[in-house]
């Protein structure tokens, strides 16, 4: 991929363009617009509804199109209009009340690019772990009904993405596994550790995204997509560069070309900035080698395949000289020393048993 075939670029939100607050910070504006100005298309990938994305986001002019719901709506911005997308089969819909009747659950639907749930979630959300971020969020943004199951009843055929709100991993991954079981031709992912969430089978952000780029005129080496959650994941695999956030799952760092700044340290800006000044071919390393005797080194380094060879000739490093031969079992990508350094502490404090789900593809 040269970095100047990128054409597009794809913005997941929370989490990764989104600051803390769920801002736009200046500098993300500012990167933004002047790609724009620049030629290229910016294209939104959220599981949002349509109707829930950020005003000051949306508020920038030229933004092209906004993948929401996970894929399941695709919005033209500047005339607002759903171009593209697919509903949950009613049946299914069925089976999702049948499967969770008896979980402790919260239930939120998305219908027409607008976000429900009911007063039972809005009150109490500190009952299903939400953050204080997510409560303001939640009461900011969602339309109350009475009853979120007779909701769901009433609008089985137009329901664009439901999600299910759990209170904790245990119970998220019984609700994941039953839905599986019960109800395979469905799309599931998660954007947050309490939320499954669930569309038409054909659904997905990478889905979205290829549809976009479709209609653009545009092939999938020619974007570069941004995300942190699993959620995330195909896209940015997808994508001819893709780039996850220093406060990204593991499953979408793994998929990442490249591992930017935290949607804290403008993150998304810093590579935009790169892509228009071109200078983003000098990055840094963080890597895994598996030693001759099973053991794990990881270090970082500018030049991995040179690295590899001082390793394997006994000049690598201290540890690596009588434990060769040693193989590249996984690295990440960065745009600074100081990045792939810090990274390089982190692992170095992981246990070997979390070193080696890294080495887990």
């Amino acid at each position: 991929m040269e970095q100047s075939q990128i054409n597009c670029l794809v913005l997941d939100l929370d989490g990764t363009t989104l600051d803390a607050d769920g801002k736009v910070s200046p500098r993300t504006q500012r990167a933004l617009e002047n790609a724009i100005a620049q030629g290229m298309y910016v294209v939104i990938a959220s599981g949002r509804a349509y109707q829930t994305l950020p005003e000051d986001l949306m508020a920038i002019p030229g933004i092209a199109y906004a993948v929401t719901c996970n894929g399941a709506s695709v919005y033209h911005v500047p005339t607002g209009k759903r171009v593209h997308g697919f509903f949950i089969p009613p049946e299914a819909v069925d089976q999702i009340l049948q499967v969770t009747k008896e979980l402790p659950v919260a239930y939120e639907a998305f219908v027409d690019g607008i976000a429900y749930t009911d007063w039972e979630y809005v009150k109490n959300p500190e009952k299903y772990a939400a953050s204080q971020w997510t409560q303001a969020y939640i009461q900011k943004t969602r339309t109350i009904v009475p009853d979120m199951r007779i909701f769901l009843q009433e609008n089985r055929e137009q329901l664009e993405s439901v999600e299910l709100v759990v209170a904790n991993s245990h119970l998220k991954e019984e609700v994941w596994n039953r839905l599986c079981k019960i109800i395979p031709e469905i799309y599931i992912t998660s954007s947050e550790k309490t939320l499954v969430e669930v569309s038409h089978i054909n659904c997905g952000k990478k889905a979205g995204m290829e549809y976009v780029l479709q209609k653009l005129n545009l092939t999938n080496e020619q974007a570069a997509a941004f995300g942190n959650g699993d959620n995330d994941s195909e896209m940015i695999a997808y994508a001819g560069l893709g780039v996850a956030v220093a406060n990204a799952t593991t499953a979408c760092r793994k998929a990442a070309k490249l591992i930017t700044g935290t949607n804290q340290e403008d993150g998304v800006a810093q590579v935009i900035e790169g892509l228009l000044k071109g200078n983003l071919s000098q990055q840094a390393y963080t890597y895994i080698v598996q030693c001759a005797d099973g053991s794990l080194y990881t270090g970082w380094t500018y030049d991995l395949e040179g690295r590899m060879a001082r390793h394997n000739t006994g000049k690598g490093a201290k540890y690596t000289k009588g434990r060769s031969p040693v193989n590249l079992a996984y690295y990440e990508a960065y745009l600074s020393k100081e990045a792939a350094m810090r990274r390089e502490y982190q692992i170095k404090q992981l246990s070997r048993s979390e070193k080696l789900k890294l080495l887990q593809k």
